[in-house]
């Protein structure tokens, strides 16, 4: 496998609050860890200078894994914009009180990153997502403690500063009963 591919495909498996194990078997810790504290590839690598699949997995680790919605406003551009649900959601701020009602609509709340790649110059990251929990009024419902598991595909966009621009989701729940793990 050529570097470069290796670049594109490396992925990092978090592991509880233990660290991450790169594709390369290297451990990286996670405590205090964040999107700059992150190793860049090696020279000649596609993403030298965005290290985008590293970015987008600490965004992950840190909002959703840690429940840390704060962490927004260092990784993620003022002007920030994500859109779900064919709905734009345009700053910080806005984005950090969409992240805390989601985030409240489930109990028991678990996030799953299945899989992350990125385009050939970084700019461009798909990652796919798994969300677990118990309903506790998830997208208007009324809560009812069912649980019920979620499937998202989002595309990022990451600035040459490692921040990142625009976000677009789309999700898939299903209410049937699971068994998160």
């Amino acid at each position: 496998m050529k570097h470069d591919q290796l670049a594109l495909s490396r992925r990092e498996l978090w592991l509880g609050g233990l660290g991450a194990v790169t594709a390369a078997g290297a451990i990286l810790p996670l405590t205090g860890s964040s999107a700059a504290d992150l190793p860049a590839p090696g020279p000649g690598c596609a993403g030298d200078n965005r290290r985008s699949v590293e970015i987008v997995e600490a965004f992950w680790h840190e909002v959703w894994q840690g429940l840390n919605p704060d962490a927004i406003d260092r990784l993620v551009h003022s002007d920030f914009v994500i859109t779900s649900g064919g709905n734009d959601i345009v700053g910080r701020e806005k984005f950090k009180a969409w992240v805390r009602r989601f985030q409240s609509e489930v109990n028991d709340f678990r996030f799953y990153i299945v899989e992350t790649f990125q385009n050939q110059d970084g700019s461009r990251v798909t990652s796919r997502w798994r969300v677990t929990g118990r309903n506790n009024g998830l997208m208007n419902t009324r809560p009812n403690d069912a649980p019920f598991e979620m499937f998202g595909t989002a595309v990022l966009e990451v600035g040459p500063d490692g921040l990142l621009n625009v976000v677009s989701t789309r999700t898939r729940a299903d209410t049937k009963p699971c068994h998160p793990g």
